[in-house]
C-alpha cells in the first residue's frame, strides 16, 4: 500500500518568478481539485493536509 499526501503548502522560490503560472501559492480550489483527481484516479487512501 502506498500513501499519497496532496499538501497545500506551495510557496514560489527560486526561479519561480520567471514562469508566471508558479510565481504564486495555491489557492484553496485548486487544493481540492487536487484532492477530488486523487480520489477520482483511485487513490482512495489519499491524505490531506
Amino acid at each position: 500500500d502506498t500513501y499519497v499526501n496532496v499538501m497545500g503548502q506551495y510557496r514560489p522560490a527560486h526561479l519561480a518568478d520567471e514562469y508566471p503560472e508558479l510565481n504564486r501559492p495555491l489557492s484553496g480550489s485548486e487544493y481540492r481539485e487536487a484532492l477530488k483527481i486523487a480520489r477520482d484516479e483511485g487513490l482512495l487512501r489519499a491524505a490531506s493536509r
